[in-house]
C-alpha cells in the first residue's frame, strides 16, 4: 500500500511540473583572403610572393526556460604561406 501511495503521490507531483523547453541556434562564418606582393627582382619566382590568411568563427546561442541565456564564440584565424614555405 505505501508503494501505491507513493506512486501516486510522485505521479500528482510530475503532473505540475511544465515541460522544459530550449531554443539553441548556431552559425558563423569562414573567410579566406589571399595576398601578393610584387617585387621587381629576377631570382624570385611567382608563387613564393603568395601568402594567404584565414578566419573561422562559430557562434552558439541558447535561451534556455526560466531566463537563462548561454552565448559562445569560437574562433580562429591564422596566416598561411603559400609556395616557398
Amino acid at each position: 500500500m505505501k508503494r501505491v501511495l507513493s506512486l501516486a503521490t510522485m505521479l500528482v507531483a510530475l503532473s505540475y511540473a511544465s515541460p522544459a523547453s530550449a531554443e539553441v541556434k548556431l552559425g558563423g562564418d569562414v573567410s579566406v583572403r589571399l595576398r601578393e606582393v610584387s617585387n621587381n627582382t629576377a631570382n624570385k619566382k611567382a608563387y613564393d610572393n603568395l601568402s594567404s590568411a584565414y578566419r573561422l568563427r562559430l557562434n552558439a546561442a541558447a535561451d534556455l526556460e526560466g531566463g537563462y541565456i548561454f552565448r559562445a564564440l569560437i574562433s580562429n584565424e591564422a596566416p598561411n604561406g603559400l609556395g616557398g614555405v
